[in-house]
């Protein structure tokens, strides 16, 4: 990157080619420059949501499942001990954990589609 943190940054693409004469020698250089700062910045926004496509898969597959195992724990208890109403609360509890966990992924989502920085940390 050229000039990082000011108005004018950006990316560049050289290359250099060396320059024959009729002899084969070589006179001189030629330079070809491309401005590449549109595709970088691309592509920086595309790893930042796989950043979060990860990062929601680990969840998904970690944090969600405890709270989603314990909800279906309670309601065999539950089914067990014929509906008691005791484990209404607890359940509840569970619910709104997982409801919780469910909206940190939709903002962290929300943040990444944005071009902020990701706010879960499996």
């Amino acid at each position: 990157m050229l000039m990082p943190g000011t108005v004018y940054a950006c990316w560049k693409e050289t290359s250099f080619s060396p320059v024959r004469n009729n002899s084969g020698e070589i006179i001189g250089v030629a330079l070809n420059s491309t401005d590449i700062t549109t595709r970088k910045q691309q592509e920086e926004r595309i790893k930042a949501q796989n950043e979060a496509l990860t990062r929601i898969a680990i969840i998904q597959s970690h944090e969600l499942r405890r709270p989603v195992a314990s909800l279906i724990g309670i309601m065999d208890i539950m089914k067990m001990e014929h509906i008691d109403f005791d484990y209404f609360n607890m359940m509840q509890i569970t619910i709104n954990e997982l409801d919780e966990k469910i909206r940190g992924i939709v903002k962290d989502s929300e943040d990444t589609i944005l071009g902020r920085r990701l706010a879960i940390v499996a």
